[in-house]
């Protein structure tokens, strides 16, 4: 195998917690909404698959901010905001930005 440079190693391990990140953040929607675990119901063409992540992950986000937080916001000493501002944000179109990545949600791009 090849020896990884220290800059190399850092870069990887800077990487890995934002990894973790996301990983914790799409867990806590699948625990959330059972539904994105169940293979069977999630066939293409006969349900709007690409739809139901940032749908739910909105719902999640929704509900880490009436709870004040979550697993992620806790490890990063973050308070979400209240509901209303993540949900009525000026000037934003409607489910845009649904997914936070500001650490009590999910990383996504829309």
């Amino acid at each position: 195998g090849r020896t990884i440079t220290p800059s190399r190693k850092r870069i990887n391990q800077w990487y890995s917690t934002k990894r973790i990140m996301v990983e914790w953040g799409i867990g806590g929607v699948k625990n959330n909404f059972k539904y994105l675990s169940y293979k069977q119901g999630l066939c293409v063409g006969l349900c709007p698959v690409a739809c139901y992540l940032p749908v739910f992950a909105f719902l999640f986000n929704c509900r880490t901010c009436m709870r004040r937080g979550n697993q992620l916001s806790e490890m990063f000493d973050l308070l979400p905001p209240e509901l209303e501002e993540y949900v009525y944000t000026e000037g934003a179109r409607p489910l845009e930005g649904a997914v936070v990545g500001a650490g009590f949600g999910v990383s996504y791009e829309w």
